[in-house]
């Protein structure tokens, strides 16, 4: 099969999808790979609706690129729909423009999955680059490590357990409990 590089939010412009599939179109030149976008739509927010018919209308001509506009109306099938996204992705992007404490993010960590993510908002108190993943940068330069990642899945796996590691030592409920007391 396929590695599969996931992008998964909701459909909004500071969610950096056209960065994350500049970025696939890169990698794809050098590597066989398929780039999943899911997310979801909330029902009060016009712009997620215009931001899901860019994103269809720049991927049509591509089948490589699958887009998901995944139900929220079942919030565990969602769940289950997203956890099943993350544990089969190689990579999981989540290049934001603006961002607080990015959920998928912590949630692809926690699943062992090499991340980029960008430098903005509360991101880097998850992700300490070169460490646990990399911020992106440019298209190409962000291609780079995920071409790495492609290549070399041994390092791909090793900075995925340091993420997971990363999370079990910092956003654990019982730590935070801890923290608290």
């Amino acid at each position: 099969r396929k590695p599969i590089i996931a992008h998964i939010g909701r459909f909004d412009p500071w969610k950096g999808i056209h960065r994350t599939i500049a970025t696939f179109r890169r990698v794809r030149k050098e590597a066989e790979c398929q780039l999943i976008v899911a997310g979801g739509l909330a029902v009060d927010d016009p712009e997620g609706h215009r931001m899901l018919e860019s994103v269809r209308r720049e991927t049509a001509d591509d089948a490589d690129i699958h887009v998901l506009n995944l139900s929220l109306a079942d919030r565990l099938e969602n769940w289950r729909e997203v956890n099943a996204l993350q544990r089969a992705a190689a990579v999981v992007m989540q290049p934001s423009t603006r961002e607080g404490f990015g959920l998928v993010i912590t949630e692809a960590l926690w699943k062992a999955r090499p991340v980029i993510g960008a430098n903005v908002g509360a991101i880097p108190l998850q992700l300490k680059d070169g460490d646990n993943g990399y911020f992106y940068e440019t298209p190409q330069k962000t291609a780079d490590r995920v071409l790495r990642w492609l290549k070399r899945p041994q390092e791909a796996e090793a900075m995925g357990m340091r993420g997971r590691q990363f999370v079990r030592d910092h956003f654990l409920m019982p730590d935070r409990i801890t923290d608290y007391l």
